[in-house]
């Protein structure tokens, strides 16, 4: 014949799990109510809660409450493109970018270029244009010595003697020999024109007029020169006043 064990009650296990002293008093209080019982298992829980290891900080540091817990991003535009739209737009870049770094490179180097060969055609045609007329006054410099130089101008005696129609004469075929000059007048130390051919519109005294290279080559004794408006093909020089070899001035 079998024997079927009897049914463990659990107030028989709460009890168990408590000293002595204190199953007893419960063991003895169960006829007065249905609450000892509970007491006993709440007892025994805490107890057996009592029982277990304490977590961590570390770990309690690990479990956060949800409502701290990060959000996950939200995907951005980046984000959003697949590999094949990013490979498309690196290989633009990778195209595009070298072509306009090197285009800009060379415009900037041709426009120096061309800036450079502008500047040195220019300062070669000023160069070429000083030199035509340094060597324009160097020949009207040669001119005014031969001028000065005449008897009729150089030699008081002859110049006294010399009818002032044979002078002008003498000045005129300079002019159209040289086809250079538009008038040529000869002044004396005192500013009053002693002789003169072309055009007639010097004053009637320098001296007084103070004719600005009049009075330089009265106060230097060398050739001077000025440039004034003309009307003309060639509106250069227009007055080289020099001082003649004359006996004793």
């Amino acid at each position: 014949m079998t024997q079927i064990p009897p049914k463990s009650d659990p107030k028989d296990f709460a009890n168990s799990r408590l000293p002595e002293d204190d199953r007893a008093f419960l063991t003895d209080q169960t006829a007065s109510g249905d609450e000892l019982p509970t007491q006993a298992f709440y007892v025994e829980s805490e107890a057996i809660a009592d029982d277990k290891e304490p977590l961590l900080e570390s770990e309690e540091a690990a479990i956060e409450p949800w409502e701290h817990q990060a959000t996950p991003r939200k995907s951005g535009w980046g984000q959003k493109l697949n590999l094949k739209t990013k490979a498309a737009v690196l290989a633009l870049a990778i195209g595009i970018i070298p072509a306009v770094a090197i285009g800009s490179i060379g415009y900037y180097a041709a426009s120096q270029s061309e800036t450079r060969q502008v500047f040195a055609a220019k300062k070669t045609q000023v160069d070429a244009l000083s030199q035509v007329l340094t060597n324009f006054l160097a020949e009207r410099y040669g001119d005014i010595q031969v001028m000065a130089d005449l008897s009729v101008l150089a030699d008081p005696r002859l110049r006294n003697t010399t009818s002032l129609q044979e002078k002008q004469a003498r000045l005129e075929q300079y002019i159209k020999s040289y086809k250079v000059y538009e008038s040529i007048v000869v002044i004396d130390m005192k500013g009053n024109p002693i002789v003169q051919a072309g055009s007639n519109d010097r004053p009637a005294n320098f001296l007084e007029k103070k004719v600005d290279y009049y009075m330089e080559v009265l106060k230097t004794g060398r050739p001077a020169h000025s440039q004034r408006p003309s009307i003309g093909e060639h509106p250069v020089l227009e007055d080289l006043p020099f001082m003649g070899k004359c006996k004793g001035k």
